[in-house]
């Protein structure tokens, strides 16, 4: 944060100024810089170009969550509906490439078109952008269970779950798991564990 850094800076500034007139301005020790003339002008083009990027992240950000928002709502509509919220994810997506929830989105669309390899690889794609949300790593599970890969989609249930484990939904989801690979016991242990944590949704 520039504005964080400033009143740090003016803070450190402050602390060490002498107060007297016949003093030094400062207590801070001075360092001189030597820039060769002909590194001076490259310099300067890259701290403006560095600055003028810094200031546009901001701009870049609401104009990928506009197009996140417009592509909101059930992805269970029409194949014409589902590519033009697949459109919208791309542009959000060039526009900010480090926000996990656009290509978890589009994941999502690829797990209900049936694009399994795509839905996969962007699954990883949002856990590795926001690897401690359990949601994103069941969901990476549940795509590698219907390539049948169970035993990669097994440890990526359990992960989830040691993400999130104060999540009720997440004990849910993997209590379901162990009753779809036969562990019973264990299964009835998690959804016991989401009933405490939960027990408004008891039923």
């Amino acid at each position: 944060d520039p504005f964080t850094a400033f009143l740090l800076g003016f803070a450190m500034a402050v602390s060490n100024a002498r107060m007297r007139e016949n003093e030094n301005g400062t207590l801070l020790g001075k360092i001189e810089i030597n820039i060769q003339p002909k590194a001076r002008r490259p310099l300067i083009i890259g701290v403006i170009a560095i600055a003028l990027g810094l200031s546009a992240m901001p701009v870049l950000s609401a104009l990928s969550d506009g197009y996140y928002a417009a592509a909101g709502g059930p992805i269970n509509e029409g194949s014409e509906l589902l590519a033009l919220k697949g459109k919208m994810l791309d542009r959000a997506e060039a526009l900010n490439p480090f926000d996990a929830r656009i290509p978890f989105a589009i994941a999502n669309i690829d797990s209900v078109t049936g694009r399994k390899d795509k839905t996969i690889r962007n699954y990883k794609r949002a856990a590795a952008l926001n690897p401690v949300k359990g949601e994103h790593m069941q969901n990476l599970g549940l795509a590698y269970y219907e390539t049948g890969d169970k035993e990669t989609a097994g440890k990526y249930m359990k992960l989830g779950l040691q993400h999130d484990p104060t999540s009720a939904w997440m004990r849910k989801n993997y209590a379901l798991w162990l009753f779809s690979t036969g562990e019973k016991k264990a299964a009835m242990a998690e959804m016991q564990m989401a009933i405490i944590l939960d027990p408004v949704n008891t039923r």
